[in-house]
């Protein structure tokens, strides 16, 4: 939601707004738990 104001916001300047969504990401914060085992997401086409 932040990121359509921004963007609406700096429309008619230089800037370009941009966004990344990493998905979901195993960290110590998530005791590293993931959705799927990491080979099958790395892996997966």
């Amino acid at each position: 939601m932040k990121l359509i104001l921004y963007r609406d916001e700096l429309r008619d300047t230089n800037f370009k707004v941009n966004a990344v969504d990493p998905g979901y990401t195993a960290t110590d914060f998530n005791n590293d738990q993931r959705q799927a085992p990491l080979p099958k997401l790395v892996g997966a086409s």
